[in-house]
């Protein structure tokens, strides 16, 4: 045991909190920490825990007196209205950035064990509908996302922890439309249509593209600074058209100077491509014409090198209608 002055013993001891060596009188050997402040912080945060613990225990379950209570929509709404352009306090912030990686993975995986109970008649919103209005809500902030390219996943990908999990949770899941035929719907003409008119996908009809040629986004910028609500990619009659401007009965299509043979470029087509293209094009402005929409065509060259007159000629055309 080492000796100090005038024969007193010592020992060294780690800060319980820090992990910071001191050395000590022998009869404190038994101290856990280094200072005060280690002390009264390690021994608040055990308190709090301890006591959140015993808070849990009495209010869960049937010992919590809101057990069994329902929120009536009248409450409901007074909640929403009272919280109305309050900014959340975790706004903008993560588990991770809040409690450190190791405590956030348990949170994650409790929130994850305690969402999945809430299948079947388990869930709050089970046999419940929304109504026309709060679909309306939902709608118009879809597609203001959309116009603005402002999707919550733009540019993001789903990690593989993810794309595992969502594959685990729909392993069993009987489709909700599973053994139903169109006239099971509420509206089967309707339904009709929409396949007819291309608006829902099937098997022998190409779906849409997942993807936009240059010029298409150079056209979404010059649409986003005009402050033109549009739409991408409109089908009639299985062809289909770059934008859809829903206002004004307008739809716009975005011609590659060599794909569909620009006459200012190309004297006459040259290839099995914009042989078929042309066509093609031919066959589209009928079909819009027959539909009764107008449509507007725009050439690469004129997009990239002329937007003042592509400007002009899509605000004379907007004013006409």
């Amino acid at each position: 045991m080492p000796r100090g002055i005038k024969g007193k013993k010592y020992s060294v001891i780690e800060c319980k909190l820090c992990g910071i060596e001191q050395k000590v009188e022998y009869n404190r050997r038994h101290k856990q920490y280094c200072s005060k402040n280690c002390s009264n912080k390690d021994r608040k945060y055990t308190i709090c825990e301890e006591r959140r613990k015993k808070q849990s225990a009495l209010m869960s379950g049937k010992n919590n007196p809101r057990y069994g209570v329902v929120v009536t929509a009248e409450t409901r709404k007074k909640i929403s209205k009272s919280n109305k352009g309050k900014r959340s306090h975790r706004k903008g912030s993560t588990f991770e950035k809040e409690y450190g990686k190791e405590k956030a993975d348990k949170i994650k995986e409790k929130i994850s064990k305690a969402a999945s109970g809430r299948t079947g008649s388990d869930n709050n919103f089970f046999g419940k509908h929304h109504s026309k209005e709060t679909k309306k809500i939902l709608s118009d902030k879809a597609r203001n996302n959309l116009e603005k390219n402002d999707h919550p996943m733009k540019g993001k990908h789903h990690s593989d922890y993810s794309k595992n999990k969502m594959s685990k949770s729909m392993k069993g899941r009987i489709p909700w439309n599973k053994g139903l035929t169109i006239d099971d719907y509420d509206n089967p003409d309707l339904v009709r249509k929409n396949f007819s008119d291309g608006w829902l996908t099937d098997k022998r009809k190409a779906s849409f593209r997942n993807f936009s040629s240059s010029i298409e986004e150079l056209f979404v910028e010059l649409l986003i600074d005009l402050k033109i609500k549009y739409q991408r990619q409109k089908r009639i009659k299985g062809k289909l058209f770059d934008f859809f401007i829903y206002d004004k009965n307008l739809l716009i299509e975005t011609d590659g100077d060599f794909y569909h043979c620009n006459p200012e470029i190309f004297q006459k087509p040259l290839y099995e491509t914009q042989i078929n293209n042309i066509e093609n094009d031919k066959i589209k402005n009928q079909i819009a014409k027959d539909a009764g929409y107008k449509l507007l065509r725009f050439w690469e060259y004129d997009i990239k090198n002329d937007k003042e007159f592509v400007i002009q000629a899509l605000l004379a055309e907007l004013e006409e209608q």
